[in-house]
Formats: structure tokens, sequence, C-alpha cells
């Protein structure tokens, strides 16, 4: 199992900073015995016969094989390629959409826009559905009734159980986030939340966004001279790697692997300028100071498992909201970065009812599946606290957890 996590870490490493994809390697193959059916039923046996850590060590290694296990069954019935988003005559990949919505002024624009991004994600949607129906089998082969079932036992709790959980996030921010983006959609865009579309929300929360207050050459230091502060520094820590230059061929996106944990983990920074970019980057690098401090000697602990890893990289993407953290890099004044901190405390809200929202909507499309649009429609808008048209709904629904 070790060895297989750091063949498929170093595999994606060298994609990721070359643009070079590695030869296929046997041992990445070998893994699929240990994600078989009869494994996973082995490892979930002994795990509700266990007690204390052993049964948190043996939960942990139990959804790591499931996910293997589906992901192989997927690739059995491997998507379509995703359709491209017809846009001023050209083809736009979906990912690069909020992007452009974000440095769209013109909400018609925007509008026509996330038009063609719905257009485009019914069309995946469509083409995606075997691959589905392939991972829906191999979790009924399983012992589960359906994706939801296995989700609530990999989460750990009921689908009930999860609900009113989801419920309980968007109830108790509801005052605050109704307050916070109507000033924002006020202060941004001129008009008052009940006005707000989908197209538009990325506009709002890229608010205070000022490229030149984190330039791209001080990116990566702002990160290091960040986590040293705090006695979490990688530079120069043995089995890390910092790689931190731009050159062809390497993705631009910050990332972390734990190739070996803690005596191999990797960093991939490239210089760019904006809030954004250093959220990003930040959040990798608390990623990465999770990884390079762990001190467990339990594989399943040091390795497997992503609550405690995001844990981490939330807190220290959300830094880059910070009054004082910001006043500290930037140097600029408070008055300078209200926006900013307004921006992100705005956005962390959002993303927090969207999970929930996302929860709620994959429980009502499994119980009631012809009435899939209806209750996420019903859903949204009461997520996000404004009406929520047929495109918002279907680009939701297209994304599936």
């Amino acid at each position: 199992m070790d060895a297989l996590l750091t063949r498929q870490g170093s595999a994606l490493w060298e994609l990721w900073t070359t643009g070079r994809l590695p030869a296929s390697e046997p041992a990445l193959e070998a893994g699929g015995a240990l994600a078989s059916a009869e494994a996973i039923a082995f490892v979930r046996g002994e795990r509700d016969r266990a007690e204390g850590d052993a049964r948190r060590a043996l939960a942990l290694l139990h959804g790591f094989l499931v996910g293997e296990h589906l992901s192989r069954a997927a690739a059995t019935s491997p998507g379509p390629r995703t359709p491209a988003v017809s846009w001023d005559g050209g083809a736009v990949a979906p990912a690069r959409v909020p992007s452009l919505l974000a440095s769209e002024p013109d909400a018609a624009r925007r509008a026509a826009l996330e038009r063609a991004w719905a257009d485009a994600a019914r069309r995946r949607a469509k083409l995606d559905a075997p691959r589905l129906e392939a991972m829906a089998a191999a979790a009924r082969a399983l012992g589960h009734s359906s994706l939801v079932a296995l989700a609530a036992e990999l989460r750990g709790d009921e689908p009930e159980a999860l609900v009113v959980l989801a419920e309980a996030v968007i109830a108790t921010t509801d005052v605050a986030y109704r307050a916070l983006l109507d000033a924002l959609a006020r202060l941004e865009l001129g008009v008052r939340l009940a006005e707000v579309r989908g197209g538009d929300v990325p506009r709002l929360l890229r608010a205070g966004d000022d490229p030149r207050a984190f330039p791209a050459a001080r990116a990566a230091a702002d990160v290091e001279q960040t986590l040293a502060a705090l006695g979490l520094g990688l530079s120069g820590r043995e089995g890390v790697v910092v790689d931190a230059e731009a050159r062809p061929g390497k993705d631009p996106r910050a990332l972390a692997l734990p190739v070996k944990v803690p005596d191999g983990v990797r960093l991939a920074l490239t210089p760019a300028s904006g809030a954004a970019e250093v959220r990003a980057a930040l959040h990798e690098a608390g990623a990465a100071a999770f990884y390079a401090h762990v001190t467990s000697p339990v594989l399943e602990f040091r390795r497997l498992g992503t609550a405690t890893t995001e844990a981490w990289a939330t807190l220290f993407e959300d830094l880059a909201g910070d009054p004082a953290w910001l006043a500290d890099r930037t140097g600029r004044s408070e008055s300078h970065l209200a926006p900013l901190v307004r921006a992100l405390a705005a956005r962390r809200l959002h993303e927090a009812r969207t999970l929930a929202a996302r929860v709620l909507v994959e429980v009502a499309r499994e119980r009631d599946p012809a009435r899939a649009a209806a209750a996420a429609q019903a859903t949204l808008r009461w997520a996000y606290a404004r009406p929520v048209d047929a495109d918002e709904v279907d680009l939701f629904l297209a994304e599936r957890d």
C-alpha cells in the first residue's frame, strides 16, 4: 500500500512539474488487487470488529480502497472529453469560465456566458451517464443500495443526519450571509442581492482582488515566511522539495503531494500575482506543512483521509483574508484592505452553504430522481438567498458528489 501510494505520487509529480506523462508502471496496475471486492470485504469486516484507533485506521483504509475500486469501475466506461463552451466565436474550456465571468464587466454578457456554460454542462451530463452508472453498479456489488448509501457509510453517518447537519449550516449562517452578500452586491455590482444571478457570483466574490497587492515575485516568499514564523518552514527541511520555478510544461496551479510522509513531501508553486493565486499557494502550503510534520507510525494516519489535511490547508488559505496578515504582507492600510477581507468572508460563507446544498441535493436526487431539478432549485434559492434560474440549476446538477 505504501509503495503504491509513493509510485502514484511520484508519477503525478512528474506530470505536474514537467508536463510529461510517466511511462506505465506495472506496480501501479498491481494496485488492483488491493482494491478488489474481496479485499474491501475483508478490511470492512476487520474494521467492524476493531475498536479505538485500530477501528479509525481501518475505516480510513476501507474508504481509500472503496475509492480506488470505484475509480477502476468508472475507467471501464470512461467519460468522454468535456464539451467545450462556445463563446465569442470560439471554444473555451469549462474550467476557464469562472475567471472569464469574474473579469466580465457587462451583466448581459455574463448571463450569455453562463447560458453557454450550462449548455455544455447539459451535454456533458448526458455523455457522462454511463460512467456514473458503472460507479453505482460497483457500489451495489459491494453491498450498498446506492452511491448515497455508500457515501453515508464512508462519512460515518446516515443520510438523514447529514441532511440535518447541512440544513443547520444554511440556517445558522443565513442572517450573516444575506447581509454580507447584499452589501457586497450593492457595492460591487450596484444591485441588490435579489437581483444577482449565478453568472454574477464569480465577479462578486472577486471583489477587492488587486493583483498589485500580491506581486508574483513575492508570492513564494510570502508563503515560506508565513510558515517559518510559525516554526513550520519547509525550505531546507529534510525530505521536502519545493519547486517554485516557472517553466514550460509545468502546471501553473499550486499542488502539495505526499509522495512519502513525512520525508518525501513535495510542493509545487508557480510565481503569479493576485489574491486568488496567494490563497491557492497558502492552501497547498498548509497541506504540505501538515504532511511534513506528521509523526504517527500508523500508515493510515500518515497517508489516508483528507479531513485533517484539508483543515490545515483551509486554515492557511484563510490568512489571505486576515487583516493583520494582509497588512504585514502588503503594507496597505486597513481601508485599502477592507474590500479583500469582506470578499473572503463572503467567499467562505458562500462555499460552506454551497457544500451544504450539495449534500441536500444529492440526497434528494437519490430519493426522487424525477424531481431532482425542482428540489435543487428550491435548495439553491434557500442557500443563496436569491432567485436561481434553470441554467444555474443544471450547472449545479452536472457536478456530482
